[in-house]
């Protein structure tokens, strides 16, 4: 026998699953890098409405919003939206009725909640719909925002949004 003749090259199972790591990480960073050449985003703007209640406002609070009013988001001050519609519905609270042994919804006298609509300018991206400054609109977020002359703590409890053309 030749001693320069060839030698046979063995294939394992190690050498297969090295190939397929080498594999996957290949087309993860090429997903990664195609994915950051449009910072998430799919949709051109387009204008979303989404209404935040806010509860247990003392009587009379209800006065400081209107439509039109500009809401700001209070820790960084961006636009939350305009005011298009202000709804006022009694604040209630769960109470149990000792005679029939139920849990009842009690109105709280002297309180109100108010169901603010605010519509604002919005773009899709790859985690959320968000205000095109960068504010994620999501049901059942609490935001805190103001007007200016009202403070308040809320919960997105709607939204919709008009398709971007």
């Amino acid at each position: 026998m030749d001693k320069k003749q060839a030698k046979k090259v063995k294939f394992n199972l190690f050498d297969a699953l090295v190939i397929l790591v080498i594999l996957v990480a290949a087309v993860a960073v090429y997903l990664i890098l195609q994915g950051s050449s449009d910072d998430g985003v799919f949709a051109e703007s387009s204008p979303i409405s989404y209404t935040v209640e806010v509860t247990g406002l003392q009587e009379g609070m209800e006065d400081t919003v209107s439509v039109g009013d500009e809401f700001q988001e209070t820790s960084d001050g961006n636009t939350m939206g305009t005011v298009t519609a202000v709804e006022v519905i009694p604040y209630t609270v769960q109470a149990t009725d000792e005679k029939e042994g139920v849990i009842r919804n009690q109105e709280v006298e002297g309180y109100s909640t108010l169901r603010i609509t605010l519509e604002v300018q919005s773009v899709e991206t790859d985690s959320a719909i968000e205000t095109t400054e960068g504010e994620a609109i999501r049901v059942g977020t609490s935001v805190t925002m103001s007007n200016g002359t009202l403070l308040a703590k809320g919960t997105i409890i709607w939204m919709e949004r008009e398709d971007a053309e």
